[in-house]
């Protein structure tokens, strides 16, 4: 506890990204060697079942935020007797969830069949789903203990057991692919996996803070009081979350059909991967924001929000340009051209990335500042406006219209709604400079799109070097117009002195190490 948020920051960006990269890749071998030896129609269920069970996540009620939102305070002040009663409290919580997750996911099998739809019939549908749900409930055992090392800034511990563990996860499926070409027992490992991640995580926990064995008092009524209001408003956001990202691949199977949801989801994993490095860079340093919200000046704050909504934009922009151009591409070259969705499902994938990858910032001190009880609310009405929107663009325009029916309903609620309240509630600012900044962003990186767009269809054969060229042109278009749009900007001129400050504190824990080492 006593290491720098600096430091601390940058060694969780950096594990976090490094075990992201290391493990997109042996997806996409795992994912290649599951499309040869299985059928697409298995694809389709393993990606429907997913995001079916994930919505039972609903039944954690947002505790894991809760949990961590409780912690900052009692680990800035060291108090200990707080931590191991709020640890022994949410110990019961989570057992409760994972009693809960597993009667819930059980009830709903007799109602597969209203989901899936596929001309090919696929036997033993039901055990298949029932060997997800039990690997959704081992998730649950022991996971309180990991929201205290994250809690305390050391995220990369956590997340070098997590690398560990799916990459053994990924490559025992490999060979159970290769070697029995068996659904079922593909599906058993990640149930044991879980068990064990959970397992190495707790006991790491149990290294760094032994004091968690030593008997304690339980939570005051008021404290479990303080805690459910922070849990009901949290909800909110987990069920908003939860229909947000889940619902799509229920809607293209009902409407459209589940072997679509493999192809969609072929398009998902790539931009699913980005999508976790980059929230995970942001994650990395959410401990940091929230301790650096307890006692400091809401003037330093404020530019601080600024100089994460640039490295925001910057990314989110560069990112999205990136798949717009490279998507097909990449699918064409490592799939087949039978794998290939139309040029406006691309476009809508790459609206609704843009626009959840440009509101992290904002969802970072929402839940670290408390404004979450402020907001509930607008993603409710979020979420009723996704479900409307997929069941009548889903009717109307298919795919395309599922996509966009979450663009359209975060940008009519949460996009704007979110800031302001921030602004007016916390900051004690007007939002109007915010929205003015988000503009000019979005009108950068429109134009940088249209830019791109153009030159690399100056390169139509789809070979791998002209997917390298064109993803040159990505790089430095992208990036070269944003330094100079942005280089007098005050933004900008801040982020680079608080880099250096980075490097010099990297510098100087090296010095020390090294000294130390002599």
């Amino acid at each position: 506890m006593s290491e720098s948020r600096t430091i601390n920051s940058v060694k969780n960006l950096s594990m976090n990204i490094t075990g992201q990269v290391l493990l997109m890749g042996f997806r996409f071998i795992s994912r290649t060697i599951f499309i040869h030896y299985l059928s697409v129609e298995y694809l389709g269920i393993d990606s429907l079942f997913s995001n079916v069970l994930s919505m039972l996540a609903l039944a954690d009620l947002g505790i894991t935020s809760a949990l961590n939102y409780s912690l900052y305070k009692p680990i800035r002040d060291q108090d200990q007797e707080q931590i191991k009663k709020l640890m022994q409290y949410f110990k019961k919580i989570y057992l409760i969830i994972a009693t809960t997750v597993l009667l819930l996911g059980l009830a709903l099998v007799p109602f597969l069949h209203l989901i899936v739809n596929l001309d090919k019939a696929v036997p033993n549908v039901h055990f298949y789903y029932i060997l997800m749900l039990l690997s959704v409930v081992m998730s649950y055992l022991f996971v309180y203990r990991s929201a205290l090392v994250i809690a305390s800034q050391k995220e990369y511990l956590v997340t070098r057991v997590t690398i560990f563990t799916q990459l053994l996860r990924i490559g025992l499926q490999i060979i159970v692919l290769m070697v029995f070409q068996n659904f079922a027992l593909y599906l058993v490992v990640p149930i044991v996996i879980e068990l064990l991640d959970n397992l190495i995580v707790s006991r790491t926990a149990m290294k760094l803070y032994p004091y968690l064995n030593e008997k304690t008092s339980k939570l005051e009524k008021s404290e479990r009081r303080a805690i459910f209001e922070n849990i009901k408003s949290i909800f909110a956001y987990r069920f908003s979350d939860v229909v947000m990202n889940n619902t799509n691949s229920i809607f293209i199977s009902i409407l459209v059909g589940t072997i679509y949801v493999g192809y969609y989801t072929n398009y998902m994993m790539l931009v699913s991967s980005i999508s976790m490095i980059v929230n995970m860079g942001f994650s990395s340093i959410s401990a940091s924001v929230g301790n650096k919200n307890v006692g400091h000046h809401l003037d330093e704050q404020e530019q601080i929000f600024q100089v994460m909504v640039f490295i925001n934009q910057w990314v989110a922009g560069f990112c999205a340009i990136c798949f717009l151009v490279l998507l097909t591409p990449f699918i064409q070259l490592w799939v087949g051209n039978q794998f290939v969705l139309s040029n406006l499902v691309i476009f809508a994938i790459v609206i609704q990335f843009y626009i959840t990858t440009m509101m992290s910032t904002t969802a970072i001190y929402r839940d670290t500042t408390g404004i979450f009880k402020e907001t509930k609310y607008i993603v409710l009405i979020n979420s009723a406006f996704n479900v409307i929107f997929c069941l009548v663009l889903g009717h109307l325009f298919g795919i395309v219209g599922i996509l966009l029916s979450a663009s359209i309903s975060r940008l009519l609620t949460s996009f704007w709604f979110e800031p302001k309240v921030l602004y007016e509630k916390y900051f004690g600012y007007s939002c109007q400079p915010h929205f003015y900044k988000l503009f000019k962003y979005i009108l950068v990186t429109v134009v940088e799109g249209t830019i791109v767009w153009y030159c690399c269809q100056l390169l139509p054969a789809n070979t791998i070097l002209n997917f390298i060229l064109k993803g040159i042109i990505c790089v430095v278009f992208v990036n070269g117009i944003s330094f100079v749009v942005y280089r007098h900007d005050p933004t900008m001129k801040f982020l680079l002195s608080y880099l250096r400050v980075i490097k010099t504190a990297i510098s100087q824990k090296w010095l020390l190490l090294h000294h130390k080492d002599n």
